[in-house]
């Protein structure tokens, strides 16, 4: 008498063919699950970004972000690196100019011998902490849908 019999009935040939099938959806539900991710990152930088006030013209920094997928990984890119600096790291107070006497810009009511800096707002970095949260809330319906394959649905 033994406490557990194990046989064949020709059920394994059937677990084997769900298994290689879910193997075979693995890539494409991973591609799925990057860019989820990507997606929620690109949102809550989005959200997260200061929107100024008074600028006539030009894109928002918020506005900015987009995602680049290429197989299993996602960058999150922005098109204004340069304003990005300035407000995670912010610049150096006053600025002055380099090579003209005066600085001048249409928005300014007259051309000024300096302006004050601007103060840094890293709103990046809490971001970038929420990514691991990120991951934990897209990860269980991927791995729901390997085991539904795995059930044989």
């Amino acid at each position: 008498m033994s406490f557990i019999t194990v046989t064949n009935t020709g059920g394994a040939r059937h677990i084997m063919v769900r298994v290689e099938r879910a193997i075979a959806e693995i890539p494409g539900l991973t591609t799925e699950l990057v860019s989820e991710v990507g997606s929620m990152t690109v949102d809550a930088l989005h959200n997260a970004a200061p929107v100024g006030t008074g600028r006539t013209g030009g894109e928002h920094l918020a506005d900015s972000f987009s995602q680049q997928l290429q197989e299993y990984q996602t960058s999150v890119i922005t098109n204004q690196a340069q304003k990005l600096t300035f407000v995670r790291y912010g610049t150096g107070t006053p600025i002055r100019p380099l090579v003209k006497k005066m600085l001048y810009s249409e928005e300014l009511p007259h051309p000024m011998l300096w302006v004050h800096g601007q103060a840094a707002n890293d709103f990046v970095t809490p971001v970038l902490d929420e990514v691991t949260t990120f991951i934990d809330e897209s990860l269980p319906p991927f791995l729901e849908k390997l085991l539904a394959i795995l059930r044989g649905a």
